[in-house]
């Protein structure tokens, strides 16, 4: 919640997120109750960032275990 300098694309994402939320909380309060958005990971960014390690097919297979 606090600026730490180049990181504008995260800041506007996560004010996003929590506006999202807030509006959802309140439009579907008779239905269900909102109290948190998370965004999902896609296999894309999965790659992108395990190709940056030492063994990115362990590390992959290692993150998206949990997804699957």
């Amino acid at each position: 919640m606090t600026g730490q300098g180049g990181t504008s694309g995260y800041a506007a994402a996560k004010g996003a997120i929590l506006a999202l939320t807030r509006e959802w909380a309140t439009e579907l309060l008779l239905r269900i109750r909102v109290t948190h958005c998370f965004r999902g990971s896609d296999d894309a960014a999965l790659q992108t960032m395990a190709r940056q390690l030492s063994d990115p097919d362990e590390k992959l297979k290692q993150i998206t275990a949990g997804f699957r």
